[in-house]
């Protein structure tokens, strides 16, 4: 007897906050399960596998009809984290589905893409995030926004940052964007400023330089690569392009306060403080960088405590956050 655990994100080989959730789940929650567990992953295997050992009992698959197969024969199924889209396993198997985390919502996050041509996402399938809500019993939503349906057994359990690095604020006042290229993350922001930029490069010129033109002449661009992370983050900038449009839960936010970088948030962030630095289109966002250029250091440093105060108060208790799952997972 075991319980599937199915996953299309996990793992340090890839870089969205859904990766980092899976990966805290693998390594906090799994070995505290009561039911044994097989962690199935919906992807193909990454080619640098063995970097990364799991230590519970996992697969790799991307067959649908092998998928099928693997979540009918198990006891129970969870959904860490699915497709926006429908797949055949899950479809088959979605009276046995016991609970799912929701990293992002296709309802929501249509709403950034109003005015962005619908390009870089959001390919999410608003009816069937639909049906998953309506027929899963726990739904789990990992987000800082008010859950928009309405619905029963749904369990707010947002997620957790450790700070581990707690770099002083950085005196450089040139920006640095790492994230992944997405429309709701706004690059166009800062494409006519000095600018460091870590993302997934290939996205990034497809889109934004060959579609829509744009020069970002102020900008170096370094690739994307899990194994690079720390050497982007020692580089000599210290305002971060965080001014992300229905951003769930932030946790590249947190990173940058972490490496001691002074976040420029987006006003829908739910951050219920009085802090200066928010800016929500490119015109706001470029007056708010003057405005934190012109700011001597002590005022940035007392905003920055303010909001890395905050982060640690609400978000750096791992504890409960793995309790309150196990209370779903080992339920009866």
């Amino acid at each position: 007897m075991y319980d599937v655990y199915y996953t299309t994100a996990g793992g340090p080989w890839f870089n969205s906050g859904a990766d980092m959730w899976v990966t805290n789940w693998i390594n906090n929650v799994a070995p505290h399960l009561n039911v044994p567990p097989l962690l199935l992953f919906h992807r193909s295997k990454p080619k640098n596998y063995e970097e990364y050992p799991i230590d519970i009992e996992h697969i790799w698959e991307i067959e649908e009809k092998k998928i099928d197969n693997i979540l009918k024969s198990a006891r129970r199924v969870h959904i860490l984290h699915g497709h926006y889209t429908p797949t055949t396993g899950i479809y088959n198997n979605i009276n046995n589905i016991e609970s799912i985390v929701f990293h992002n919502l296709t309802k929501i996050s249509l709403l950034a893409q109003q005015q962005k041509d619908n390009y870089l996402h959001w390919y999410g399938d608003l009816d069937w995030e639909s049906e998953l809500i309506d027929k899963i019993k726990n739904k789990i939503w990992i987000g800082l926004y008010n859950f928009p349906y309405q619905t029963e057994n749904l369990h707010q359990i947002p997620n957790f940052y450790e700070f581990t690095k707690n770099k002083k604020l950085s005196d450089s006042i040139k920006i640095g964007f790492a994230a992944r290229t997405e429309g709701r993350k706004n690059l166009e922001f800062i494409k006519d400023l000095d600018s460091y930029m870590f993302t997934n490069s290939e996205t990034f010129n497809l889109y934004y330089r060959e579609k829509y033109g744009y020069k970002f002449e102020k900008t170096k661009l370094y690739k994307f690569n899990y194994k690079n992370k720390e050497r982007f983050y020692e580089l000599d900038w210290g305002v971060s392009h965080s001014c992300f449009e229905y951003e769930p839960f932030g946790y590249g936010i947190f990173e940058a306060v972490d490496w001691g970088k002074l976040p420029i948030l987006h006003e829908k962030w739910h951050v219920p403080l009085d802090y200066k630095y928010k800016a929500f289109d490119k015109e706001s966002f470029e007056q708010t960088y003057q405005t934190l250029c012109e700011d001597d250091y002590e005022t940035r440093k007392n905003e920055f405590e303010k909001l890395k105060n905050w982060m640690i108060t609400h978000f750096s208790n791992k504890e409960r956050w793995k309790e309150k799952l196990l209370n779903i997972y080992n339920g009866e």
